[in-house]
C-alpha cells in the first residue's frame, strides 16, 4: 500500500476543509480564539472521519469507478478493497476517539454523522438526490460540530455557515451527477443526470448554487459578520460561483461538469477562508 495511494484516497483537501470548518465553528461560537486541545482534537475529529468516509466510498463506488475514475487508488490496483477497509477501520477509530475528550455530546454528533456517511455509501447512494442531500448534511455538519466543541450549542452564525454549505455542495453533487453518468447506470444510481438529463442537473446545480450566493450576505443584513466579510464573500466567493455557474449552463457536457465540479471546490475553499479571514479584517 503505498503511502500516496493512501493520501489520494483520502481526499486530504477534503479533510482539511472538514477540519478547517470545525475550527470555524468553535471560532465563532466562542467568539475568540478556543482552547489548543480543542483547536487540535476538533480538527482532526473532522479530518479523520471524512477520510473514513473517502475510504469508505471507494470501496463501495470501486465497480463505478473502474468506468468513471479508473485512476482512483483501487482500480489501479494501488489499494486493494480489503486495504481500504482496514484504512476505513483505523480512521474511523482515529476520529471517534479524538471526539471522546470532547465531551460525550461531540462523541454522539460524531458518530451520528459517521454512521450516516457509512448508510449513505452501502445503501442509499442508489437513491439519488437524497444520497446527495445526506452527504451535503454530513459536509454541513462540521460548523455544528465546532459550537458543540466551544460552547455545547449551535450560534446563528453557524446555522447559516451550514445552510450555505449544504447548498452549495448539494449543487456540486448533482453537477458530479453529470460527470458520473456512465458508471452509475451500471448500478442503476438515480442521479437527477440520468432521471432527468444533463441539462435538468445542470439547472438544479445552477439554482443551488446561486441559492448559496444569494443567502451569502446574511451575516452581514443580520449583523453577525462586518462590511469585510460582505466585500470579500461578494466579490471572491460568490463571484467565483457565478462565473462557474454560467459556465455550466453554457456547457453541461460530462467534460465540463467534470471541470466545475473541481473549480466549485476551489470557491467553497475561499469560503472557508473568507469565514475565517474577514473577523480580523477593518474595512
Amino acid at each position: 500500500m503505498k503511502p500516496v495511494a493512501v493520501v489520494k484516497i483520502m481526499r486530504v483537501v477534503n479533510c482539511v476543509m472538514i477540519g478547517f470548518a470545525v475550527i470555524i465553528g468553535e471560532f465563532f461560537a466562542l467568539q475568540g480564539w478556543p482552547k489548543i486541545s480543542e483547536i487540535v482534537l476538533g480538527f482532526f475529529t473532522g479530518f479523520f472521519l471524512q477520510a473514513a468516509a473517502d475510504v469508505i466510498n471507494d470501496y463501495f463506488d470501486r465497480e463505478i469507478d473502474a468506468i468513471n475514475n479508473p485512476d482512483r487508488p483501487i482500480p489501479r490496483g494501488d489499494i486493494s478493497p480489503k486495504e481500504a477497509i482496514l484504512l476505513f477501520i483505523i480512521f474511523t477509530f482515529i476520529g471517534l476517539a479524538l471526539s471522546f475528550p470532547l465531551g460525550l455530546e461531540c462523541l454522539i454528533f460524531a458518530s451520528f454523522f459517521w454512521a450516516l456517511s457509512f448508510i449513505y455509501n452501502a445503501k442509499l447512494k442508489a437513491t439519488g438526490l437524497l444520497g446527495n442531500i445526506i452527504v451535503s448534511m454530513c459536509v454541513a455538519a462540521p460548523f455544528l460540530f465546532g459550537g458543540l466543541v466551544s460552547t455545547k450549542s449551535f450560534p446563528p452564525i453557524l446555522l447559516i455557515f451550514s445552510l450555505l454549505a449544504f447548498l452549495a455542495n448539494t449543487g456540486r453533487e448533482i453537477n458530479k451527477g453529470i460527470v458520473d453518468i456512465e458508471g452509475d447506470k451500471t448500478k442503476n444510481i438515480k442521479t437527477v443526470a440520468i432521471a432527468f438529463g444533463p441539462k435538468t442537473a445542470a439547472w438544479a446545480a445552477a439554482i443551488l448554487y446561486l441559492s448559496a450566493v444569494v443567502l451569502s450576505p446574511l451575516p452581514y443584513i443580520l449583523g453577525l459578520l462586518g462590511l469585510s466579510y460582505l466585500i470579500l464573500v461578494v466579490f471572491v466567493t460568490d463571484l467565483l460561483f457565478i462565473i462557474f455557474t454560467v459556465s455550466l449552463l453554457r456547457d453541461y457536457s460530462p467534460q465540463n461538469a467534470k471541470k466545475i465540479k473541481n473549480l466549485v471546490l476551489i470557491a467553497m475553499l475561499t469560503a472557508l477562508i473568507v469565514f475565517i479571514v474577514s473577523p480580523f479584517l477593518k474595512f
